[in-house]
């Protein structure tokens, strides 16, 4: 999840549908929630600390040095319960360390559709009577992630075992893979 002036994209890596369409699944009718993975590209994280109060405060943890360009975030949910009434297509803002996009219930439907097809999809946020937005939220569909198993070697050969996705066997004559069936 990446958040820059203005835009959010959030992409999914196409090998990880499986897990993305778990949690739509699992998502109620009103609510959606999605977990994201720690971004080497971002500058910038959302942190979300707690004070010596109890309170919670959200801050940007930027790299030394640097100017903050791209804000990654832990998770964005999606609430379809934005009313009709407040005169907005979508609203997006920033709670804890992560990302809440009010929607109105139709395009929660669209969303989920859009993720069910594998499809790209973006979500305008501000008022309905006019054609500039406040921001937009973009949903899309990238390259497959390879970025797991990084200094981890076969124990057999010390083959290096990066971008390679380790597979948990629980019942050996059910897994298929791209290249072995167990």
């Amino acid at each position: 999840i990446h958040m820059e002036n203005k835009k959010t994209v959030i992409s999914f890596p196409r090998n990880r549908y499986n897990d993305v369409m778990k949690a739509v699944r699992n998502s109620n009718e009103h609510v959606m929630a999605l977990g994201s993975s720690f971004s080497l590209e971002a500058d910038s994280h959302l942190v979300c600390i707690q004070n010596e109060d109890g309170n919670y405060q959200t801050q940007a943890i930027n790299i030394q040095n640097k100017p903050r360009l791209v804000t990654g975030a832990s998770f964005v949910v999606f609430n379809g319960a934005l009313k009709s009434s407040t005169g907005l297509k979508a609203k997006s803002s920033i709670v804890e360390d992560g990302l809440m996009v009010q929607v109105l219930p139709e395009a929660l439907i669209s969303i989920k559709d859009a993720i069910k097809n594998m499809t790209d999809h973006v979500i305008q946020c501000g008022p309905v009577d006019t054609s500039t937005t406040d921001e937009t939220v973009e949903l899309r569909w990238v390259d497959n992630d390879r970025n797991f198993n990084i200094g981890v070697k076969s124990y057999i050969d010390e083959t290096p075992l990066e971008g390679l996705e380790s597979v948990s066997v629980k019942c050996p004559t059910d897994f298929l893979g791209d290249t072995l069936a167990l």
